[in-house]
């Protein structure tokens, strides 16, 4: 939402993807590179066309996913637009004790709402209606901070898989480069989940080795029911 004094910034560097957007689409990307190179692998036997069809495969798998990825992060940003309005208009609307509490539940945590007494509630939801009355609901229309999250939905998802593929152009021996992608991209994972670790205050070599395990159980179970 916006006040009637400017818009308000993003926290995040960059103001568009969440720690949590960046983490999920690399995983997801590096999963589905991992996933690729292990189904097709059979393919390296075949000398260079085998790895052509290798990398196509890789890379355009990826490169679909990111595309799907963007529209996924555009259709939520048009939800999220939405639900502000919806929430503006419910505190205005709000007039006894049921209705302020449901206000609440949609901004604050649930548990927190239930715990409140009914002078708690009606204190905090006296401060929400105030805000709620200066602010001016965003325009549902898709904006340019959209468009470059969607873009860097797309960016991390498919730019991940381009270290996994990259052992396929310095190695001569197809079944070498096939094992360094896969040694890759489990590495990444490894790397992924330790700098998850810093953002949810985790301890970041059992998370890395956690996240690592997770991936690869998540493309095992992929390959197990055909890819």
């Amino acid at each position: 939402m916006i006040g009637k004094g400017g818009p308000a910034h993003h926290p995040i560097l960059g103001g568009v993807l969440s720690p949590v957007d960046r983490t999920i689409e690399v995983f997801c990307g590096l999963l589905m590179v991992l996933a690729v190179t292990l189904l097709v692998g059979h393919d390296v036997v075949a000398g260079r066309e085998g790895v052509y069809a290798l990398l196509r495969a890789a890379l355009g798998g990826n490169l679909a996913w990111g595309f799907i990825d963007g529209v996924l992060y555009l259709m939520s940003q048009r939800y999220e637009r939405g639900r502000q309005a919806r929430l503006v208009a419910a505190v205005r609307d709000a007039r006894d004790e049921g209705a302020i509490r449901n206000a609440l539940d949609h901004v604050l945590n649930r548990e927190m709402v239930a715990a409140m007494t009914a002078a708690e509630a009606s204190s905090v939801f006296s401060t929400l209606f105030l805000l709620a009355d200066r602010l001016v609901p965003v325009p549902p229309r898709l904006t340019r901070r959209d468009l470059v999250g969607a873009l860097g939905c797309f960016c991390l998802c498919f730019g991940c898989a381009l270290p996994a593929v990259l052992p396929f152009t310095l190695f001569d021996e197809p079944v070498v480069a096939l094992r360094v992608s896969n040694a890759v991209s489990l590495a990444s994972l490894f790397a992924l989940g330790v700098v998850w670790a810093t953002v949810i205050g985790a301890r970041r070599l059992l998370t890395g080795f956690g996240l690592l395990l997770l991936g690869a159980a998540l493309v095992g179970l992929q390959i197990a029911f055909g890819g």
